[in-house]
């Protein structure tokens, strides 16, 4: 059976080349000038295989990685001009299965494509589960431990291998069902000035704000305090936003939390996911006009009107 390739670049001459050296190997082949017209084309044709150039107008390579991988486990190998270290460890942190430098012509390219190919056929063949978009989200106890699958290690969403995080929970006797909430908002963002950005903004409610550099540490204060909100940014540099919004949902509080996603560019289909979670809010930059007070007063209003109902219940 005849393999369909995506591909996604910004250059018609790379891309060209590209789809020409393919389509010569037997694959059928689509190609996208942009990140954003990638994103339909795998919507629309559901490839085997995508490539992906990091650096693109409109929207980047890693952006459209970690959409699809939101979605599929089809394998993902990024392309690039330029040798950046940040930007191999950025790829695979948001799930790409390989990098692929430009100035090693398409020959290895091509080699990457059919081994990626043949070890996806190989476990569709053994009925080895794939990983699917909800499977990436590592499901969390009440207890605070993510399961894993038997076998080989899971991936979350950020396509990182891991066998067991382990979060220290604690639950304090009567309060199993939502006691008392700290006035306590957790940021958690990996760029320093949006972390102190919106902190300032966090801190207009009068709370306590719990600064988290990592999606870990937000997670680790998850565990051993009881915030009334957590504003979680896309940009994490060891796990995937939905990843934290799927921690904060199954933690012991629940809809009692709530939850404002901090989004650099639009992104509606992350929006749409992180809705589907449990997200009460959705806040693209910039965050400084009054955007994010206004969803931190809704998010936090409608959390208060959730506790209120399963008080008097």
């Amino acid at each position: 059976m005849t393999s369909n390739v995506l591909i996604v670049e910004d250059s018609a001459e790379v891309r060209d080349g590209l789809q020409i050296a393919l389509e010569s190997q037997g694959y059928h082949v689509q190609t996208a000038a942009d990140g954003r017209e990638g994103i339909k084309v795998f919507r629309d044709w559901r490839p085997d295989i995508a490539l992906l150039d990091i650096r693109m107008p409109r929207m980047s390579g890693i952006d459209v990685c970690t959409l699809i991988r939101n979605e599929s486990d089809v394998p993902v190998i990024m392309f690039s001009g330029v040798d950046e270290s940040d930007d191999v460890k950025l790829a695979i942190q948001r799930g790409a299965n390989d990098y692929v430098l430009k100035d090693t012509g398409f020959r290895e390219l091509l080699t990457r494509v059919g081994k990626h190919l043949r070890h996806r056929a190989a476990d569709l063949l053994i009925g080895r589960p794939g990983a699917s978009a909800g499977d990436r989200l590592l499901p969390f106890t009440a207890s605070g431990e993510a399961s894993a699958a038997a076998g080989s290690p899971t991936a979350d969403m950020t396509g990182l291998n891991v066998k067991t995080v382990k979060i220290d929970t604690p639950v304090v006797a009567g309060e199993e069902s939502g006691g008392a909430l700290e006035n306590l908002v957790i940021v958690a963002h990996s760029e320093p000035d949006a972390l102190d950005q919106l902190s300032e903004i966090a801190a207009r409610t009068g709370f306590e704000v719990a600064k988290a550099a990592t999606g870990r540490e937000s997670i680790e204060i998850l565990g051993a305090r009881r915030p009334k909100l957590l504003i979680v940014g896309t940009v994490l540099t060891d796990m995937n936003c939905l990843t934290v919004v799927q921690a904060a949902s199954n933690h012991s509080l629940g809809e009692l939390m709530g939850v404002v996603l901090a989004l650099g560019r639009r992104s509606p289909e992350l929006a749409r996911r992180a809705r589907f979670m449990g997200v009460q809010e959705t806040v693209y930059q910039p965050w400084s006009d009054g955007r994010m007070d206004i969803a931190i007063r809704s998010a936090l209003s409608s959390t208060h009107a959730a506790r209120s109902r399963l008080k008097a219940a």
